[in-house]
């Protein structure tokens, strides 16, 4: 029943945050502007990796998992998560977005190949947790080496060492005193048991793994299968959890929103000329596309505005005023990533000369995967697919141009073919003009003219582009509103592309290319037939396989299968999560490849 009151006290907050930094947005003043909440809720990330050493140039493969701090539960607040990776001067080395719609998610980030061996932070954040103190953030260790560089001051010989970890006792992996933070509900016996049905398969051959004792009402786990030789046995000891200490968390100097339900969009736009901040002005996100997923926000005193989308992947992003008298402009977007960082950053690493010939053989195969990875597959299947409507729902008419005979440019479709449009030039300005579908509400401005889902104002521009580029043009014959904004009417051209190219865009508007959450999902090779298993292209992966998300069915069991390589050697196969009241589980199993 404790419990129960703790959760139920711990939603009533979330819905209160929320209620009073979505006002905050808008204008409102908070009345609950002096309360302060207990240092002891907070937003708790857990924070994976594929294994624990890597190479210059490889991917790391990181999965995130939220909880409730407040009650030690699964959490389900913030909907993304943040994930970064520095260099011992503080500069990031790699930045990547989680979408977290469920209780946990997952994603890649590739280390370059220009830094130095050595012992480095991965992070986990979310917007939210940045209200917090640093310390509080998910941290994992890992240790990278960079092959091309001379290495022979790292080696040590394995009487120096004090059990098996590649980081000397007396050299910590890294030296601040924050902790890896893997939340209040651990434990280290899980009562899983992990079956690998052929425990010496041959290269390229099919590897089935059982799980059982998993219950069905937990969450997702994730299960990694890596070379053994990339496992530090040390990266996984138990720590202390963060300590708030004396600091007090006060609602009213919040200064980062949460993220309920995706990525929050935020900058600032300024007049090009005076760079005063442009006051309460409307401002429009829009996507590049063939759908008009338009947003529509207000600048506060400051000139900040905020977006809040669902979309996935790599955006293209057009930023504008709504009004078209104003031209003269610039936008600066907000940095999401927490740019304050720990110090000592970065540590040496010391290799273990008993394991050289093991790691050599591992820098072998990632340099022969980088080369052949072009040929072997994609790095990626293709991103999940999910509908969009157009924000103004459905037209009121469209006219597809294939229906019709093919005629020289937009001007002379709008003229012949598109009903209730004409156009209009006034002072040497032209405008479309739009018919009201109904009789009493006549247009008196122009329609909001789009193009590929952006907002065009150079009609002659427009009118220009070849008739043959254009899919189909939408009409939405009457008055749109969205709070104080009064669309006369929506005209939308659509392009085969979707992309814009055939007309020369207005460089004074922002657009830029936005890195949402990632939606891609991994690919690995497949040997199901004779023919594929005979395929010359060399695979030579340092982990076999990676899936964040497995489930067991209602007898408590996961079953996985993946491939072989062309490698022989150990490996590890890696089970690690949570169950449904949050306690931490990682058991592991080991097998043999052997060429046949």
């Amino acid at each position: 029943m404790l419990k129960n009151m703790k959760n139920i006290k711990a939603s009533s907050l979330v819905i209160a945050i929320a209620s009073i930094l979505m006002m905050a947005c808008f204008g409102y003043t908070s009345l609950y502007s002096q309360i302060t909440i207990n240092p002891g809720y907070e937003e708790e990330f857990f924070l994976q990796t594929d294994r624990d050493i890597y190479f210059t140039g490889e991917e790391v493969l990181v999965k995130v998992s939220k909880f409730n701090r407040l009650s030690g539960t699964l959490g389900d607040f913030s909907k993304v998560g943040y994930v970064d990776m520095y260099n011992k001067f503080g500069n990031p080395i790699a930045q990547v977005k989680v979408d977290l719609e469920s209780f946990s998610g997952a994603s890649r980030f590739r280390i370059p190949d220009t830094i130095g061996s050595g012992n480095y932070y991965v992070r986990a954040y979310s917007s939210w947790m940045r209200n917090f103190p640093r310390e509080s953030f998910a941290y994992r260790t890992i240790t990278v080496i960079n092959p091309f560089e001379n290495i022979d001051a790292l080696l040590v010989k394995p009487s120096d060492f004090v059990g098996d970890s590649l980081a000397l006792d007396s050299q910590p992996r890294i030296d601040t005193g924050i902790a890896a933070n893997k939340g209040n509900n651990t434990t280290t016996s899980s009562g899983k048991t992990i079956r690998i049905m052929d425990e010496n398969p041959g290269t390229r051959d099919r590897v089935e793994i059982r799980i059982e004792g998993v219950d069905a009402d937990d969450p997702g786990f994730s299960i990694a299968v890596v070379k053994s030789v990339l496992l530090d046995d040390n990266g996984y000891s138990e720590k202390d959890p963060y300590d708030a200490g004396s600091f007090v968390f006060n609602l009213a100097e919040a200064k980062y929103m949460p993220e309920l339900d995706g990525n929050v969009i935020s900058g600032t736009i300024r007049d090009n000329t005076t760079n005063e901040p442009l006051a309460n002005t409307n401002v429009m996100l829009s996507f590049i596309g063939k759908n008009a997923r338009c947003q529509f926000s207000r600048s506060d005193a400051d000139g900040r505005f905020n977006f809040f989308i669902g979309e996935k992947g790599v955006l293209n992003v057009v930023i504008s005023p709504v009004s078209e008298s104003i031209t003269d402009y610039y936008v600066e977007l907000t940095d999401p990533f927490e740019l304050s960082v720990p110090e000592n950053l970065y540590s040496p690493v010391y290799i273990d000369t008993a394991k050289l010939e093991e790691l050599n053989e591992a820098i072998i195969g990632m340099q022969i995967r980088n080369i052949y990875d072009p040929y072997l597959g994609p790095d990626s299947v293709a991103p999940e697919q999910y509908v969009v409507n157009n924000f103004y729902g459905e037209p009121d008419n469209t006219v597809y141009l294939s229906d019709y005979i093919e005629l020289t440019t937009l001007r002379e479709v709008v003229k012949e073919i598109v009903p209730g449009v004409w156009t209009q030039r006034r002072n040497k300005q032209l405008s479309l003009k739009l018919l009201n579908k109904y009789p009493t509400g006549a247009f008196y401005k122009s329609p909001m003219v789009l193009f590929d889902g952006v907002p065009v104002r150079d009609i002659d521009e427009v009118l220009h582009v070849r008739a043959s580029e254009i899919e189909r043009i939408d009409i939405f014959n009457t008055r749109y509103f969205v709070s104080d904004i009064i669309m006369e009417g929506i005209v939308h051209f659509i392009s085969k592309k979707g992309d814009m190219s055939m007309m020369e865009y207005d460089k004074s508007i922002f657009r830029q290319l936005y890195n949402s959450v990632d939606n891609s999902k991994l690919y690995f090779p497949e040997y199901s037939t004779a023919e594929l298993k005979a395929g010359r292209i060399p695979d030579y992966r340092n982990t076999l396989y990676w899936d964040p998300f497995i489930t067991a069915n209602g007898s408590g069991e996961a079953v996985v299968d993946f491939y072989t390589a062309d490698e022989e050697g150990d490996y590890t196969v890696i089970v690690e999560g949570f169950s449904k009241d949050g306690l931490y589980f990682r058991d592991t199993a080991g097998f043999k490849v052997t060429r046949r």
